[in-house]
């Protein structure tokens, strides 16, 4: 009677636990890798670009997922896990990225999105003041018409200023110390956007900087206004170009790439590990990168942050970059 059910053992609750969390891990694997292959679709739907934004997540979950499964002795999911893992590796990989350099007079600039209808401009002011760093521009994305006192105020030290001050997610205001032309223009959905076309200093030739803030993909009308407006600013040009702003796309959408070949643009951020800016509660390894820095070809990255915010309400990371030119 050795074989009988009364000779046989209970699981230790090590074990059934481990069997638990196991099952668990498979599901979300499962989910995974159908997201992984779906994101791949995105330049086709909109909800398909959305599941492409999150490939870093699927690459972590397969990795903590991989030897939990091995350990309650599931062989069949843990090589899906370890499929998933090696493809969203693949999708993480660097897209076009800037090169680095060094020169003796780059050019700095500072692009946050400051959330304002959260955020005052005094809470900035503090915050940029504790900084200890500089910008010859400041590029501000979601700022209210009450911070046109400081920005008036500001004048002084940046006297090249333009933008639409709005109380919706779309207001946009530029800060330049260097001469230049500053234009507004409107977008796709009624979505301004500045040009800052900088007149050529010593060691840099002329200069256009754009400064963006597309409407993020959260349904189809908005995620084709961002196509839009992106595919229409970013076309090819000889002129030397530094794009930045809240694009509202990761390195990861197929959207990235091809935005990137049609510009003929390179990514000053493009980098493993990325180093995410939204949301700002989560820590810059795992946090999307959507606050985006394009430079044209010959334009090398000095330096490039993507700074904490202690004391700003933002849900943006806030990112300053430091470019030389040929």
């Amino acid at each position: 009677m050795g074989n009988s059910r009364a000779d046989v053992k209970p699981e230790s609750w090590p074990r059934r636990a481990l069997t638990a969390v196991a099952l668990r891990c498979g599901i979300l694997v499962m989910l995974a890798a159908a997201a992984s292959l779906i994101g791949r679709l995105g330049a086709y739907f909109w909800l398909a670009d959305l599941a492409a934004h999150f490939s870093g997540f699927y690459f972590l979950l397969s990795l903590l997922a991989m030897p939990v499964l091995l350990a309650a002795g599931r062989r069949w999911m843990a090589l899906l896990a370890g499929a998933v893992l090696l493809f969203n590796a693949g999708v993480l990989l660097p897209v076009r990225p800037a090169p680095t350099g060094a020169c003796d007079t780059p050019l700095t600039v500072l692009q946050a999105n400051v959330h304002g209808s959260e955020t005052s401009a005094e809470q900035f002011a503090t915050w940029w003041a504790a900084q200890d760093l500089d910008a010859d521009i400041l590029a501000l994305l979601e700022v209210p018409p009450a911070w046109q006192p400081w920005l008036h105020s500001q004048q002084w030290l940046y006297p090249f200023q333009v933008g639409v001050l709005r109380d919706d997610p779309f207001g946009i205001w530029v800060l330049s110390r260097q001469p230049g032309r500053l234009t507004v223009h409107i977008a796709t959905g009624e979505i301004p956007w500045v040009r800052l076309a900088l007149a050529p200093a010593a060691r840099r030739p002329h200069l256009e900087v754009l400064v963006v803030h597309p409407p993020p993909p959260i349904n189809a009308e908005l995620s084709a206004w961002r196509n839009q407006q992106l595919t229409d600013l970013l076309t090819p040009t000889t002129a030397l170009r530094v794009v930045v702003g809240d694009f509202n796309l990761t390195p990861w959408s197929p959207w990235n790439a091809m935005l990137l070949d049609h510009s003929q643009l390179l990514d000053a951020g493009a980098a493993l590990p990325p180093a995410g800016s939204w949301p700002a509660m989560l820590p810059s390894w795992i946090a999307l990168p959507i606050d985006r820095t394009w430079v044209s070809a010959g334009i090398s990255v000095v330096a490039r942050r993507v700074l904490p915010i202690p004391g700003l309400p933002s849900d943006h990371r806030v990112i300053w970059n430091q470019l030389c030119f040929p």
